[in-house]
Formats: C-alpha cells, structure tokens, sequence
C-alpha cells in the first residue's frame, strides 16, 4: 500500500469485500495515519 501511494500522486480509494475478517490493530493505526493518502469502501 505504501508504495501505491507513493506512486499514485493522488488519494486512493480501496474497496473492500465482505470478507468475513477483521482488520488488525496495526492495519486501522496504518489507516488512521494515512487517512488524508487513502479512502476505503466497504461493499456488501
């Protein structure tokens, strides 16, 4: 993720499925530090 950032120049949108599994605490700290870098969506 980092480095599609990186190289995207822009914000990033990610969507996300209805996988049946939960985010780490280390993956919504990574995304709450880079809230302004990426938007996620979640489909159902």
């Amino acid at each position: 993720m980092k480095r599609i950032i990186k190289d995207s120049g822009h914000k990033v949108f990610l969507i996300i499925d209805n996988l049946k599994i939960r985010p780490t605490k280390a993956v919504k700290a990574w995304l709450i530090k880079h809230y302004n870098e990426i938007e996620c969506f979640k489909i159902l």
